[in-house]
């Protein structure tokens, strides 16, 4: 979707703000308009002195006052004006849905406590992540931002950190919290070339492939990792990609195996919407299929994502070998479920060569639009979505799904590890 067709993130019309002076009032910045879209990036560039530092401290209401003074204008934010809010309203935004890269380091960051406090602090405070938990999130973002040995420097002070490192501590705090909007005040002055460049590609890294699949028309995004059950430290990595992705203002969906609660919940925490982790048949025939997990193990997992508050896509695979009355079970499953899942990917087996199912039968066609119809039916509400191996069906049997009751596809270079002919080709 065409940025200039999506409501901004971030809306500024006529602000002015000025200081007064011995010599008079001086208008640092005077009736700025402009508008940033979700994913966007907008530079504002202008001479020393012209005011790109004070419109960046007014979005956030971080002029002194006296003598400085927002005047007037409106600086519309997710759709609320930020001039209106009380201090505490702010404060809450503030590091949170709105982080800022300060230009000079050694006059922001408080000489008096550690890095690793000041790090940390916006998890602790906004995400009300307990303060050992906040500590390791502090030395992850130090190394993400390219600090050698993050944990270690965790109790270092500003004064013993260079100039350049000092910087890098003030882009690792404004990624702490996954924001949707990060103002650069010249974030990467004090870095060489080799870095700006790295802490640059952080920022961007994902929002590109989320961006393309917007343009085309996608409007949720599926992030997925081949674990069995990811470590906190891959959750924490995956949320900062969730957080970039929910920038671009699309729903987000992630696969990453088996979750346990505190997992589901600090997903859900940053942002994430759907979780991914399919049934893939029924309870009676899952360990004719599957060896490295129970069917326990996905229930539990389904129920986690639940109990934490994220939506449910949960569905399964036809074509391994399963008989009519496993296809009706595995419908059964979800359809009991309390509620049935809000996404439901039927999946048409792909044979991937040297695996135990390489030489499975093909599915007959109008059996897996009979599975399509039995979901529909039975989960009225529910989006049913063609996923893998929708291509080999053809596309008169993927009308005949649509017919059935199919409602939504899946589309991408991978699903997870079989290619898109279409992309291929």
């Amino acid at each position: 979707m065409p940025a200039s067709t999506v409501e901004p993130l971030l809306s500024v019309r006529n602000l002015s703000t000025r200081f007064r002076t011995e010599r008079g009032t001086v208008r640092a910045v005077d009736g700025v308009s402009f508008d940033v879209a979700p994913g966007e990036t907008l530079a504002i560039v202008g001479e020393s002195g012209s005011g790109k530092s004070v419109t960046a401290l007014s979005i956030l209401r971080l002029i002194p006052d006296p003598p400085g003074k927002i005047e007037s204008g409106e600086i519309l934010f997710e759709g609320k004006d930020l001039l209106k809010l009380d201090e505490t309203e702010i404060r809450a935004i503030r590091g949170d849905r709105i982080a800022m890269i300060f230009q000079e380091p050694m006059s922001s960051l408080n000489p008096a406590l550690t890095v690793g406090l000041q790090v940390g602090e916006p998890v602790n405070l906004h995400r009300k992540t307990p303060w050992a938990a906040a500590f390791e999130k502090a030395a992850e973002l130090l190394g993400k931002v390219r600090i050698p040995d993050g944990k270690s420097r965790l109790t270092s002070y500003p004064h013993q950190y260079s100039g350049g490192m000092r910087q890098r501590v003030m882009i690792a705090m404004a990624l702490a919290c996954q924001p949707r909007l990060i103002i650069a005040d010249e974030p990467t002055t004090a870095l060489d070339v080799t870095v700006q460049a790295q802490i640059l590609a952080l920022l961007k890294e994902v929002t590109r492939a989320a961006k393309a699949a917007q343009d085309a028309g996608a409007t949720r995004f599926c992030m997925g990792a081949a674990w069995r059950a990811p470590k906190d430290r891959d959750i924490e990595k995956m949320n900062e990609l969730i957080g970039a992705v929910k920038g671009l203002g699309m729903q987000t969906c992630a696969t990453l195996g088996m979750l346990q609660p505190h997992q589901a919940a600090s997903l859900r925490d940053a942002g994430l919407d759907y979780y991914n982790h399919n049934l893939d048949t029924a309870p009676e025939y899952y360990k004719d299929v599957v060896s490295t997990r129970q069917y326990q193990d996905r229930l539990d997992t389904l129920a986690a994502v639940r109990d934490a508050g994220i939506s449910v896509c949960c569905g399964g695979i036809i074509g391994m070998g399963e008989t009519e009355v496993h296809r009706a079970g595995l419908i059964a499953q979800l359809a009991n479920m309390q509620p049935y899942p809000e996404s439901v990917p039927i999946n048409s087996l792909v044979p991937v060569p040297g695996t135990p199912l390489a030489d499975s039968e093909p599915v007959d066609p109008l059996d897996f639009v009979r599975v399509i119809a039995v979901a529909r039916i039975t989960m009225p509400k529910a989006r049913v979505r063609l996923s893998a191996g929708r291509q080999q069906l053809g596309e008169a049997v993927q009308t005949l799904c649509f017919m059935a009751g199919a409602n939504s596809i899946f589309y991408g270079d991978k699903l997870l590890v079989t290619g898109n002919p279409d992309v291929e080709a």
